[in-house]
């Protein structure tokens, strides 16, 4: 099935819907039941703009995490899309656990979308940082904190839980989870290559 057609009736009608009734939006999305063959792109395009967006203050290398620790867009963009796709997995497989009623096409619907709407909010700032600087903070914080009301109303609807809060534990689960497995492999790594003592 295709994306949703550009426009007032399509896209942007979608994005302005989500930030007011993002429960409608998530109904609407995973009824259209879009194929693998355009989630998929959709995955690495977002990942693509997030990277371009991060680099653009700096012009050019990304510091995600601290000073001194600089990452090409390229890189970074691998680096979205490979934690998308492990999150993917993890909602549509975890979400089970909580006797969720989402699949595979659903979860990866949701993270598609909610990536969308970080891409907006992440050029909304760009521009918020060119004209109002000394609000970026805050701007920064509350639209964290408005990706992750809507990202829960999203999962909600896809496992069906009835109950934010279901959502809400499902992400810190799968959020504990991701961090433990994420720390044993690069731990494993290290000492492999022997970077351990």
């Amino acid at each position: 099935m295709s994306a949703p057609a550009a426009g007032p009736g399509g896209f942007g009608r979608l994005v302005g819907e989500t930030f007011r009734n993002p429960a409608a939006v998530a109904r609407e999305l995973l009824d259209m039941r879009l194929g693998r063959n355009v989630l998929w792109p959709g995955i690495a395009l977002v990942a693509i703009l997030n990277a371009l967006i991060a680099g653009l203050p700096s012009g050019g290398n990304i510091q995600p995490f601290a000073e001194g620790i600089a990452i090409r867009p390229f890189t970074f963009a691998i680096i979205v899309g490979a934690a998308l796709t492990i999150f993917v997995f993890a909602l549509a497989y975890g979400g089970r656990a909580f006797n969720g009623q989402g699949d595979f096409t659903g979860a990866l619907t949701v993270v598609l979308w909610t990536e969308v709407i970080s891409v907006v909010l992440g050029a909304a700032q760009l521009v918020i940082g060119l004209v109002l600087t000394p609000l970026l903070a805050f701007t920064a914080i509350a639209a964290l904190i408005l990706q992750f009301w809507i990202m829960l109303h999203f999962i909600n609807e896809l496992h069906r839980f009835g109950s934010l809060m279901k959502s809400f534990l499902l992400v810190v689960g799968l959020g504990i989870a991701i961090l433990i497995g994420a720390t044993i492999m690069f731990t494993a790594i290290e000492l492999l290559m022997g970077t351990r003592p």
